[in-house]
């Protein structure tokens, strides 16, 4: 819900990386879907600076932990639907 599916035009009105970015650099960083929806699962629920992939910490800062929002299994859900769908076959 955070993260936009669809890089804006105007990126000034950006409050966070959009879901197409993160998963390339995710997917840049975890070379199997299972290390990558790992990697995910735990960041969501225990995000940490020194976890972070992408320079645009720097922007947007460090993301909320959704542990109180989301469960382990529902991050899962969520990582595993991130992957198979971001970034779409035309932007990479």
């Amino acid at each position: 819900m955070c993260h936009p599916t669809q890089t804006l035009m105007d990126k000034s009105k950006l409050i966070t990386l959009p879901a197409d970015e993160i998963m390339v650099h995710v997917k840049e960083a975890y070379s199997t879907k299972e290390d990558a929806i790992n990697f995910m699962v735990d960041y969501i629920l225990k995000p940490d600076i020194s976890k972070t992939l992408c320079a645009s910490i720097d922007k947007f800062g460090l993301m909320p932990s959704m542990a109180s929002t989301v469960t382990k299994e529902q991050a899962r859900v969520i990582s595993s639907m991130m992957y198979e769908n971001f970034p779409p076959k035309a932007y990479q």
